[in-house]
């Protein structure tokens, strides 16, 4: 075997091996991908359930209404992918946002890479949850740090930009205000008004708490759906070109083989020549 034969054949397995690998990712983001999906049901309804009892707490305060934003620099959390080969993912949520003008809350180490590659100076990041387990407990990181920043009047207001599947599995980046409550998004209470057992003050301010929880939390699994169907949708194209050039390498190791087999039989055949001249 020459050494060319020999050199197609190490690619031939090398591509084979990377072949598994991406087909073994790409499994793992279907699987994932799935998990969230299922879990965005819960998630909205879980945030739907405490806007409702929000809305009803802030019926039960004198003015009934959300009240104006403090003073203070518009906070933006803005989730990334974690891990790579998720694309672009990253860089169309951060083009989304363009040029930031208050304080930015990174969400996604991949994210985070991106943003400073884009100039950014994220004020405060932290890792995104590799599986739906993790979904709350990162949500639970970035309500304390924006609740803490925004109750101290550090910020005026927070919005979350996130990516998110549409009902044709393909993600758009939204932009949604999480602080102060957007009034859209709390529905007008209606018929007598809740029993309650604590100081409509203190019940606001509790369920202000859980219903950023909520929200965070839906944004999390939003963004973690989204990353992990960006991630297969790049495996399927990366397996398609290594389809594409294993194929090419396949035909490149026929035709050379055919060749050592043709050089082969014409040195065979003029060595027998030569023999029966003599």
């Amino acid at each position: 075997m020459t050494e060319r034969l020999k050199e197609v054949e190490a690619r031939i397995a090398g591509m084979r091996q990377l072949h598994s690998l991406v087909g073994a990712m790409r499994g793992i983001a279907a699987a994932r991908a799935q998990q969230a999906r299922a879990a965005l049901a819960g998630t909205r309804a879980y945030t739907e359930i405490v806007a409702d009892a929000l809305a009803d707490a802030y019926g039960l305060v004198a003015d009934g209404r959300t009240g104006a934003p403090p003073d203070g620099p518009a906070g933006l959390v803005v989730f990334g992918a974690e891990h790579g080969f998720a694309g672009a993912f990253s860089e169309r949520v951060l083009a989304h946002v363009g040029r930031p003008g208050g304080p930015v809350f990174l969400v996604g180490r991949r994210g985070r890479l991106a943003a400073e590659e884009a100039g950014w100076q994220p004020a405060w990041s932290t890792p995104m949850a590799s599986g739906i387990g993790a979904v709350p407990a990162v949500a639970g990181r970035i309500a304390d740090e924006g609740y803490r920043r925004f109750s101290a009047g550090a910020l005026g207001a927070v919005d979350m930009v996130f990516a998110r599947l549409t009902a044709s599995s393909r993600s758009e980046v939204v932009r949604v205000r999480l602080l102060p409550p957007d009034p859209q998004r709390l529905r007008r209470p209606t018929g007598p008004k809740p029993l309650t057992n604590l100081p409509p003050a203190r019940l606001l301010e509790q369920l202000l708490g859980e219903y950023v929880l909520a929200e965070l939390a839906h944004a999390t699994m939003e963004s973690f759906a989204a990353e992990n169907a960006a991630r297969l949708e790049t495996m399927a194209a990366a397996r398609g070109n290594i389809d594409d050039k294993l194929a090419a390498l396949e035909a490149t190791f026929r035709q050379v083989r055919q060749q050592d087999i043709t050089s082969e039989l014409i040195d065979l055949i003029a060595g027998t020549a030569m023999a029966t001249q003599r």
